[in-house]
């Protein structure tokens, strides 16, 4: 039986909503992952962060999930993060209307990137919520995307990387 994982995301002081990529999920999860150790004990800990992720994050996850194990073992995995899902314990953003519009925009403005369609996804999310913190294994695209920013959305921002480190 695979080890209980818990991501900590419920206290009474007010949690900071921060965007959550595929790789720490996947880290978590996959026991033979080099991040695995220290993805493990970043959920462990009550950090004051709420995770919000996407469709596209969830589907990359799971395919990860499923590929890196035993069929019953992956199920179980799976059947857990999604439970993680419907308990609450990460949000999901839905993507608005013309998010593929948006998504065309983001690979032409970085067509000489090779960029999934989660971390795309991601920067949706961030423009939605004006959240500019991800949780992320992904320093090299996450250190140049950008999102539009401020009042008007006229400006562009970073993000602040969160690499799952205990503290």
């Amino acid at each position: 039986m695979p080890q209980k994982k818990s991501l900590k995301a419920t206290s009474t002081k007010k949690r900071e909503l921060v965007l959550l990529d595929t790789g720490p999920l996947v880290g978590l999860y996959n026991k033979r992952d080099d991040w695995h150790a220290r993805c493990n004990a970043f959920f462990k800990q009550d950090i004051g962060y709420d995770y919000l992720l996407t469709q596209a994050v969830i589907c990359e996850v799971v395919f990860h999930i499923q590929k890196d194990e035993h069929v019953q073992a992956a199920s179980k995995a799976v059947i857990h993060f999604l439970g993680l899902i419907d308990g609450n314990k990460l949000q999901v953003h839905e993507l608005e209307s013309g998010y593929v519009l948006r998504i065309k925009q983001l690979r032409e403005k970085y067509e000489d990137k090779k960029l999934d369609f989660a971390d795309l996804s991601l920067v949706l999310a961030a423009e939605d919520r004006q959240i500019d913190q991800v949780v992320t294994l992904d320093r090299k695209d996450f250190g140049f995307l950008k999102f539009k920013s401020g009042s008007g959305r006229k400006q562009e921002q970073g993000f602040r990387i969160i690499l799952p480190e205990p503290t």
